[in-house]
């Protein structure tokens, strides 16, 4: 299911609208779920600053493409999920000289904060995220990952199997299941799970035992069209705006500039 949030800048004397009204442009955003609080605060930022009426379609990185394939209008997608962003390379689906770097996201291990068999030695909060592993690899934990078809499953998974970690209970979650990651975790006071920052931001019921810095950039795809001049303005603004930029940091994410 398809979500779209629309922000819309309002003049409210006629002069103003009637002007304005002959002047403002649209935008349309495709994006993963998990940027949905910063995207959103993003768009109005940009809206009220350029006059620019946008909406954002939130969507797993197979479905944003999917959509497009069947015609449904986009100006800018973005994603960290390197296979889909070359999937819309190789369909020629984006301007290949307007690609940027906008944000770079991290690991975390979450658990429940009800949870009351946590290892002593991971409340210490100085342990990094392969030895935590490791400890609740050998008390054969359940872990909890996000379908691999997400930005969040895709480097999790990754990280995890990089690591050779054979005792866990790893339970992936299915892409059809579009419940919140967040709601698996909490179901099992005892489970654990690898999430993306920007996954577990106002979260009040998660406890962060660990973090890692990954190789998780988000980035903005123009998509080859009549608007690529208004998405590369978008663009250049994410790239330069300093109230944007603290906007990304507000919200767990790292400057990819």
């Amino acid at each position: 299911m398809k979500k779209f949030f629309i922000i819309k800048l309002i003049c409210f004397t006629f002069f103003c609208f009637s002007i304005k009204a002959q002047e403002s442009k649209s935008l349309i955003v495709f994006a993963e779920p998990n940027l949905s609080i910063v995207l959103t605060e993003l768009v109005r930022l940009y809206s009220q600053e350029h006059n620019v009426i946008t909406s954002i379609n939130f969507n797993s990185p197979a479905d944003l493409i999917g959509d497009i394939d069947m015609g449904d209008p986009a100006d800018v997608v973005i994603t960290a999920h390197k296979e889909a962003i070359e999937t819309l390379k190789l369909k020629g689906l984006v301007d290949v000289y307007n690609i940027g770097n906008i944000a770079k996201d991290s690991i975390n291990l979450v658990t429940s904060i009800k949870n009351s068999q946590i290892p002593t030695n991971l409340l210490d909060g100085d342990i990094n995220m392969d030895q935590a592993l490791s400890i609740l690899n050998e008390r054969r934990s359940t872990l909890i990952l996000d379908n691999y078809g997400s930005s969040s499953g895709r480097y999790s998974g990754d990280y995890l199997r990089n690591l050779n970690l054979g005792k866990f209970s790893v339970f992936t979650k299915l892409a059809e299941d579009r419940s919140s990651i967040v709601t698996s975790v909490l179901s099992d006071d005892n489970h654990y799970a690898l999430l993306l920052s920007t996954q577990i931001k106002n979260k009040s019921g998660l406890r962060v035992l660990a973090s890692q810095e990954s190789d998780i950039t988000y980035k903005l795809l123009v998509i080859a069209g009549d608007n690529m001049d208004t998405a590369r303005k978008f663009l250049r603004f994410l790239e330069s705006n300093q109230e944007a930029r603290q906007i990304f940091a507000t919200n767990g994410l790292n400057s990819a500039f």
